[in-house]
């Protein structure tokens, strides 16, 4: 995890990747040649990544994948031993901007 903070916000960067399943070759998309994985055994990549704005001056979280937030609120469960519930909200544009400002 990054984390970007000044007196009016915090940033945070959260990737996240497994070590298995690793396959044992990799495939050039091209050519369709396999060769040898380069990565290690202990070796991942980090496939999975949001960001989170935290807006001190208007106290909004602007949250980039509602699908990971379960891991966000463990991370701030854990951090801060306050309990999260994160709800998603879907709207159009215009909706969006009535709601944030």
């Amino acid at each position: 995890m990054e984390v970007d903070k000044n007196n009016h916000f915090v940033f945070l960067v959260i990737e996240s990747g497994k070590l298995e399943p690793r396959d044992t070759t990799v495939t050039d998309y091209y050519t369709n040649q396999k060769r040898e994985n380069p990565k290690s055994e202990t070796e991942l990549e980090f496939l999975k990544q949001f960001f989170v704005l935290f807006d001190l001056d208007n106290n909004l979280l602007y949250f980039s994948d509602v699908r990971h937030r379960n891991l966000l609120e463990k991370i701030l469960n854990d951090t801060t031993e306050v309990k999260f519930n994160i709800k998603g909200f879907y709207e159009d544009k215009e909706e969006f901007f009535k709601k944030i400002i």
